[in-house]
């Protein structure tokens, strides 16, 4: 990463004086902003940091206390000048992991069209999703959100065939996840808040309001990220409440089970579905 091309603070701070004690509290709300470039073919991310800093002042000064929130904002804009890692913007998290990616692949999309493009939105995507852990989820292994049993259909696939599947599976995820992105690039993208699952992945909830059209309700997309910091992945999609595992599970389930059908039906199936048919 490069040095920072600039750091900015702006501060707003309210004081409310308590008239039975001897204190006032003062609430500090500041943003920061952070021009960074990473040495990738992404061009450059901009990353906005919003703190509250709510704290007791005494009465008498109250210019010094002033003075010391002044001085807080001052190191922090100091500490965001040198590159000092900034929770909201490190990747320390899984929100923080899925916020970087999206912003990653947004820049790329808003970018004129073109071979190397592609390329690029196509080798980010394939370090943001897990397609090898998204194909096992898909039939059956582990099972789906909201389906406490299934057939595990994984574990009777041969090597060939889980890699025909993986494959077949990534072109089309990629295909139409590039589609609602692209869709979307021109909404506001709120990251509205992260919970653990009982199975030990993380979801993180986003919604996506129209700014054309204020009335329209927001569309909400889950990412369900699995691993450990530093090695992050999606395995998982959730849209509106409607699971892309979840719904390939079901369809794949379906066929691997009706007479007349089974691999070679689900191969046609997502070969259909790639070919836009």
């Amino acid at each position: 990463m490069v040095a920072p091309e600039s750091a900015r603070l702006r501060a707003v701070y309210s004081i409310a004086p308590r008239p039975e004690a001897s204190y006032a509290v003062v609430a500090v709300r500041f943003t920061a902003w952070r021009i960074f470039c990473y040495r990738l073919p992404l061009g450059c991310l901009t990353g906005t940091v919003h703190l509250e800093l709510p704290m007791k002042l005494g009465l008498l000064p109250l210019a010094r206390g002033l003075r010391r929130v002044r001085h807080i904002l001052a190191v922090s804009a100091f500490a965001l000048t040198l590159g000092v890692a900034v929770p909201a913007l490190a990747q320390t998290n899984a929100q923080a992991f899925v916020e970087q990616e999206h912003g990653r692949l947004a820049t790329l999309l808003r970018q004129p069209a073109a071979q190397s493009r592609e390329a690029s939105i196509s080798q980010e995507l394939d370090r943001m999703v897990d397609y090898d852990e998204l194909a096992r989820r898909t039939f059956g292994k582990p099972c789906p959100p909201s389906i406490s049993q299934c057939q595990n259909h994984w574990d009777s696939l041969n090597d060939e065939q889980k890699r025909e599947v993986t494959g077949l599976l990534k072109k089309l995820v990629e295909r139409n996840y590039r589609k609602t992105l692209t869709k979307t690039l021109d909404y506001d993208i709120a990251f509205v808040g992260s919970r653990p699952l009982a199975t030990g992945d993380t979801k993180i909830r986003t919604e996506a309001k129209s700014k054309v059209n204020p009335r329209e309700a927001p569309v909400t997309v889950d990412y369900v990220v699995i691993g450990q910091a530093g090695n992050y992945r999606v395995a998982d999609i959730v849209t509106e409440g409607s699971s892309l595992t979840k719904n390939y599970y079901e369809q794949f389930h379906k066929m691997l089970n009706t007479p007349g059908q089974g691999y070679a039906h689900v191969v046609k199936r997502l070969n259909d579905r790639i070919a836009g048919r």
